[in-house]
């Protein structure tokens, strides 16, 4: 699942066409909100340049019984992204904290599915306990 996403994930910030990245992720992820951003900055004139990502898993498969969800510690790497909009304006991004680049993807199986329902840190998950 995680390779077919990624690959459409990619695709996405290639094209704009968010239509296959939809279908790996739920409507409360942070990444659903990522593709609207995107299919917004497209549809309106704008561009990316660079900003693929790739992930690499740190850990097992874990079921949270309670949550009812799966989540499974990966690394984040990527370098830089530049959004240009119609306009000219130029957001660019590097990623010079890595810090952050480690994380839980949260899953759940839905429609034929596995989809990613969000993210969350280890502090993030120890806080909610």
């Amino acid at each position: 699942m995680m390779k077919d996403w990624l690959v459409s994930h990619n695709y996405a910030i290639q094209t704009g066409d968010c239509s296959y990245a939809f279908k790996y992720v739920t409507d409360e992820s942070e990444e659903y909100g990522f593709y609207l951003f995107i299919e917004d900055l497209y549809q309106n004139g704008g561009w990316t340049v660079d900003g693929l990502d790739s992930y690499q898993p740190q850990g097992p498969l874990i079921y949270d019984e309670a949550k009812k969800k799966y989540r499974m510690l990966h690394r984040r790497f990527w370098t830089t992204v530049m959004y240009v909009e119609s306009n000219g304006h130029l957001d660019m991004q590097a990623n010079t904290d890595t810090s952050d680049d480690t994380f839980y993807f949260l899953f759940t199986y839905s429609d034929g599915y596995w989809k990613i329902a969000g993210s969350k840190t280890e502090e993030e998950l120890q806080n909610e306990k």
